[in-house]
């Protein structure tokens, strides 16, 4: 294999974890708004009706039964709350789903940029390096649902992740002119 073949395969693979990094990071993003959906589905009912019963308990006496019904109700809420942590997990989708952003952008930078001035060693090391890092992140990303993977999917196919720039160069020329 010619060294310019070499620098081809390297920048396919580069686009291909650009790629999937993309759709990785979409869909940590589309599981963080699920978690947080959970979090806020499961707390507000939680202190809401502990508040209820609160309030009901020390209103009357005769409000003991309904009040400690809403207590028993708000405690299942809290527990599961507690129990599966959308909150915390909330926070690890977004953590992932920046960590993989980062790998796209720099795979996009170094296909895009970097790799015409890199030598071959240099350019097989920057791949290495971001498929290390990749791999880092797959290791600890929850893997996403069917639906935010849909979600996902759906927000790339209709463009919410391009840049102007972009499609501005889709419009231009072979030598960069606008045609």
């Amino acid at each position: 294999m010619t060294e310019k073949e070499q620098f081809k395969e390297i920048a396919e693979e580069l686009k291909r974890q650009e790629e999937d990094a993309t759709y990785a990071s979409q869909s940590q993003f589309e599981m963080s708004k699920f978690w947080r959906w959970w979090h806020w589905l499961l707390g507000i009912p939680a202190a809401v009706l502990a508040a209820i019963a609160g309030f009901t308990g020390l209103a009357s006496v005769t409000g003991r039964v309904p009040a400690a019904i809403l207590a028993l109700i708000a405690a299942v809420f809290g527990g599961i709350l507690t129990t599966v942590e959308p909150n915390k997990r909330l926070k690890q989708c977004q953590a992932a789903a920046t960590a993989y952003n980062e790998v796209r952008v720099t795979a996009r930078q170094a296909r895009r940029v970097e790799l015409s001035t890199l030598s071959m060693e240099d350019a097989r090391s920057k791949l290495h390096d971001l498929t290390e890092q990749k791999l880092q992140v797959d290791r600890i990303a929850e893997p996403p649902n069917t639906y935010a993977f849909w979600r996902a999917r759906r927000n790339i196919e209709r463009g919410r992740l391009e840049h102007e720039v972009d499609s501005a160069d889709q419009e231009a020329g072979a030598d960069g002119q606008m045609g």
